[in-house]
């Protein structure tokens, strides 16, 4: 699942889709139309997921090395390990 541009519509949607009884959800830290080349939403996907309550999410969205998985993991709030 991407970002949508309305953000209240993407928690609605998490929610939803958490609720169809799936084990995990990956989000991809942009919108629809836009490209690699645009930088990843990482505030908009840190908001999104503060609904997801029971289930892991995983990102997508510019990791390109091992080392960027700590950064986002500040960015976002995310649990270490």
């Amino acid at each position: 699942h991407r970002l949508l541009e309305d953000k209240e519509k993407t928690k609605e949607l998490l929610k939803m889709i958490e609720n169809t009884g799936v084990k995990a959800i990956t989000v991809h830290c942009r919108y629809r139309d836009q490209r690699s080349s645009t930088p990843a939403r990482w505030d908009e996907f840190k908001e999104a997921i503060s609904v997801v309550k029971n289930i892991p999410v995983a990102v997508n969205g510019d990791v390109f090395q091992y080392k960027d998985i700590e950064s986002i993991k500040e960015k976002t709030g995310m649990m270490k390990g």
